[in-house]
């Protein structure tokens, strides 16, 4: 997917890319984000200030994400294929993970991006006390109707997340990286398909710290953008 250049977009800096990851990291083991699931991970989100808002998902909304689902999977948005990855999806949206706010996830899905991943910037917020300079970016309208599933999957990516998780790499794994700067899939579809996690607002719109954003230059969208590190090759069948 190539991004319009006549448009301002915002890469969500991974967690090892931040300002405080670095001071983070000098903090005693026991405290550090990382520890002491350092080789299980952290989601990397990137908060928004609309993230405690509710997003109550109609059943509409409710069937648009399982075919965004279906299609990370199968490559398809046929529901006939859901119940097959039920137990997974489930597992993504149990009311005690990152995205649900500790809700039942049809009624308390989060306002989230994800580390790795772009936003389309359409504006700039006044200075927040909480969370300092945003850009503000455009979503996905939860008080609306839901768009066609494929056009967002295969042509919208800032309307989307790709789930990622920030780890330590084990020694024998030989990552030709930093072995904190590891970026892994959510691992509930499986390691060569990604976790899609909508980027979601009840207004169409989210607030995101401009220390959390880098804005992408003309040269920079001239490749897809590959929210892991090492890259991975997403295939579909």
């Amino acid at each position: 997917m190539w991004l319009d250049p006549s448009q301002t977009w915002a890469y969500f800096l991974h967690d090892y890319q931040t300002p405080y990851w670095s001071i983070q990291r000098d903090i005693p083991e026991g405290k550090h984000r990382g520890f002491p699931r350092k080789a299980v991970g952290q989601p990397e989100t990137v908060a928004t200030f609309e993230k405690e808002e509710r997003n109550r998902l109609t059943p509409a909304w409710q069937e648009f994400y399982k075919r965004l689902c279906v299609i990370a999977v199968y490559g398809k948005p046929d529901l006939r294929h859901f119940p097959a990855i039920s137990e997974k999806f489930n597992s993504v949206m149990a009311d005690n993970r990152v995205i649900s706010n500790f809700k039942d996830w049809r009624e308390g899905y989060m306002t989230l991006a994800m580390g790795g991943n772009v936003g389309k910037v359409i504006g700039q917020s006044r200075p927040n006390a909480k969370i300092g300079e945003c850009w503000t970016f455009e979503t996905l309208n939860s008080s609306g109707e839901p768009p066609d599933p494929e056009d967002v999957f295969w042509n919208k990516p800032w309307l989307w997340s790709k789930a990622t998780i920030s780890r330590y790499a084990k020694p024998e794994e030989n990552k030709p990286i930093d072995p904190w700067q590891s970026v892994d899939p959510f691992s509930q579809f499986g390691f060569d398909r990604h976790v899609p996690l909508m980027f979601i607002n009840n207004r169409g719109v989210a607030n995101i710290p401009k220390m959390r954003c880098r804005i992408l230059r003309a040269d920079g969208l001239r490749e897809p953008i590959n929210a892991y590190n090492p890259p991975l090759e997403m295939v579909y069948g």
